[in-house]
């Protein structure tokens, strides 16, 4: 499948053509944009972004060096297809250091702070309503990096974001389970749970909600491993 995903969003002039098409293609990793598998023309890239193929090339240079994608045949750049293995283990890092992220955040919190994390969970629960997953993948990225910013440490924070690109196709994956009803409680709940505790300074609490946020999707993921949902594809063409 060489369409690319409407997360991908035309390009301003400003900085460099190819910094800018890297982070249009960074951000439609993060946020779900791509399916596991899926490829990407050079060609339908530099269209998408309407820029030429000299920086679209360029872009997905810099992602395959950092192997956060892989050269496919016949001039595409390809998703990675995690395995159950690479999932496990990037879970597990996860685990560490968001939670950690989290703590840290702590003291830069204040109400407006807050309100914002409400605000995106808001945002969360009515595209789960109307079914729309593409926005609580988005949603969902916007809310844990919300957080993890406010810790203001830089390197932790490229690293998460690093295991984020890595993970955020596979997200596809949960759309079967997202379907299922126990999903918004399970899904935002945690969410509400990590919220509750940062106000309150509890930094236990945020540590374990967050550990069973992440854990839970983990469960899911790699419960949905084992299945490729036609859905994923109609998700992406939609």
């Amino acid at each position: 499948m060489t369409d690319l995903p409407s997360p991908l969003l035309s390009i301003a002039r400003g900085d460099t053509l190819t910094d800018q098409a890297e982070a249009a293609l960074r951000h439609a990793l993060l946020t779900g944009g791509f399916a596991p598998g899926q490829s990407i023309t050079i060609r339908a890239l530099s269209t998408m972004l309407g820029i030429s193929v000299t920086p679209a090339k360029d872009a997905l240079i810099r992602l395959i060096t950092d192997r956060v994608m892989e050269w496919g045949p016949r001039r595409t750049a390809l998703v990675p297809e995690l395995t159950l293995t690479s999932i496990h283990e990037i879970y597990t890092i996860r685990l560490a250091l968001e939670s950690t992220a989290a703590v840290c955040a702590i003291p830069f919190f204040d109400e407006n702070a807050i309100a914002e994390l409400n605000s995106i969970c808001e945002q969360l629960e009515k595209a789960h309503v109307r079914g729309d997953y593409k926005n609580v993948l988005k949603n969902n990225y916007d809310f844990h990096f919300a957080i993890y910013r406010r810790a203001n440490l830089p390197i932790l924070l490229s690293m998460i974001e690093g295991l984020w690109l890595r993970m955020g196709p596979s997200l596809n994956l949960l759309y079967q389970t997202f379907r299922k009803k126990d999903w918004a409680r399970s899904g935002t709940g945690f969410h509400q749970e990590i919220i509750a505790a940062i106000r309150s300074g509890d930094e236990q609490g945020v540590r374990d909600h967050v550990v069973a946020d992440l854990t839970n999707g983990r469960d899911r993921l790699e419960a949905n491993m084992v299945r490729e949902p036609a859905e994923t594809v109609a998700l992406l063409s939609a």
